[in-house]
């Protein structure tokens, strides 16, 4: 579509403005409405990005309805203006949104969004890869190249013009500014007024609140995505707007455990296996002592190679945070040739497997079991079913730690974690009613619809009404 076209939702407005003026008559108010709305000035100050094209095209048409509503003009030449308007003016009748894609490992908190939208005619999809970056990543950047190899059509963000594709809704996925600067939401927004953050994790610790609730991103985006009432609750309590930008839609990773998406299992790994239960550990990088800390990752690794040992006939599945890595070499834990010695040694055991690849779900699907700090993502594992049990001295910085003390099993001790990995190898699951319970509390999915088509449904519903708010 040339970027002269005004967008989707330019048009909507213009053909609620008409319908509204034809139902009501009431031409004064709204001719008052649509020609403030028509002049409103570009942003102030320097921008990376410059007024869409199809802005002025929107502005030349709004125009003229004020001015034909400001003559009382009759409801028949209203009509034939709208249709002849909107044949040659308004021209894009769908809604366009774009992804603003971040790490690979980080595409399952959008992926089943991204699919549902490109296959819902209702909407014309992009996605474009904007680079995070971070002290201790310890990986070159090759992202772009996966999401190609995944067959995601992905642009790089500097192949990507916001003013000329000019679209509706911008999705964010992370609240940061550790990116290039034409990809703040501080200049996305100078073009795009309906934008989205959809977490890339599903949080539920307060010691991270700042990165839930207090990044400039929570504060200005349209729609802030909950994976359920609970988000909203604390967004209330501890965000800067009250949560009143807080939508309690569902979140897509929830998508992840239909039946119809389980990934297939990794052969390498299962050859390793053997058919022996399987424990996946996820120890977050937050190991510097502070207000943030949350790994307990110094504290217990010895003690779980250590239980490993023990037993052979248990696998660990042993997935760190991606940053973790970098976390002990930057804080002089370890130095890089002594880590790289650790590594060595503890992936040539034959009951540990180091999972480094980007995609956590088959971590997820292909073991018994996990052993996390409570951190990002792990909540997640929830909607396996299985057990899990979150490694912390105090659940005091949880969203709920009664029902969680109810419903998880709680590895406070390194005592604790030996009885939860010998209770997975005797089949023994307790607490698994109460997980279910638990689960259902927290987050939003249905039956009969996957959260992604909800999300989508809502997006337009929400423009819509904001629109048609403008003429009541």
């Amino acid at each position: 579509m040339p970027n002269n076209v005004p967008k989707y939702t330019n048009m909507l407005f213009f053909r609620t403005a008409c319908e509204a003026a034809l139902k009501e008559r009431s031409t004064d108010h709204y001719q008052s409405i649509i020609y403030k709305l028509a002049h409103r000035k570009a942003p102030a100050g320097g921008s990376f990005w410059k007024i869409p094209q199809g802005e002025e095209k929107n502005r030349e048409a709004l125009t003229m309805l004020a001015h034909l509503l400001e003559q009382n003009v009759q409801a028949g030449a209203l009509k034939v203006f709208q249709s002849e308007i909107e044949r040659d003016i308004y021209k894009q009748k769908i809604c366009k949104i774009v992804f603003l894609v971040q790490e690979y490992s980080v595409w399952p908190a959008v992926e089943f969004l991204y699919h549902a939208a490109a296959a819902d005619s209702r909407f014309d999809v992009s996605a474009v890869y904007i680079p995070f970056k971070h002290p201790n990543a310890t990986a070159e950047d090759n992202n772009l190249e996966k999401y190609r190899a995944a067959g995601i059509p992905v642009l790089n963000y500097d192949e990507y013009n916001l003013s000329e594709e000019n679209p509706d809704v911008a999705v964010f996925t992370k609240p940061y500014s550790s990116i290039p600067k034409q990809f703040y939401i501080s200049e996305v927004e100078r073009v795009v007024k309906y934008t989205i953050y959809i977490p890339y994790g599903l949080e539920l610790n307060k010691r991270l609140i700042r990165y839930g609730f207090h990044e400039y991103c929570h504060y200005t985006v349209w729609r802030h995505l909950a994976y359920g009432d609970i988000v909203k609750q604390y967004g209330i309590k501890y965000g800067y707007r009250n949560g009143e930008n807080i939508v309690v839609w569902g979140h897509p990773r929830v998508d992840n455990y239909r039946v119809e998406n389980l990934p297939a299992p990794n052969k390498e790994w299962k050859k390793k296996i053997d058919g022996r239960k399987v424990i996946l550990w996820c120890p977050h990088h937050t190991i510097v002592p502070g207000p943030e800390c949350v790994s307990t990752w110094l504290k217990n690794y010895e003690a779980v190679f250590a239980l490993f040992e023990e037993h052979p006939e248990a696998v660990l599945l042993w997935r760190p945070h991606p940053l973790l890595f970098g976390a002990i070499v930057n804080n002089g834990h370890m130095s890089q040739k002594e880590l790289d010695a650790f590594l060595a040694e503890k992936t040539a055991k034959d009951n540990i497997i180091l999972d480094t690849t980007e995609d956590y779900r088959t971590a997820f699907s292909m073991s018994d079991a996990i052993i996390t700090d409570g951190t990002t993502f792990s909540i997640e594992y929830l909607l396996t079913g299985k057990p899990l049990m979150v490694t912390t001295e105090t659940l005091d910085q949880f969203y709920e730690p009664e029902e969680m003390e109810s419903a998880l099993y709680i590895g406070r001790t390194h005592e604790d974690i030996r009885s939860f990995v010998e209770n997975i190898l005797s089949n023994q699951d307790p607490k698994r009613d109460k997980r279910t319970q638990f689960a259902d509390h927290l987050f939003l999915r249905f039956k009969d619809k996957s959260v992604s088509q909800n999300i989508l449904d809502n997006i337009l519903t929400d423009i819509s009404e904001e629109i048609q708010r403008y003429f009541r």
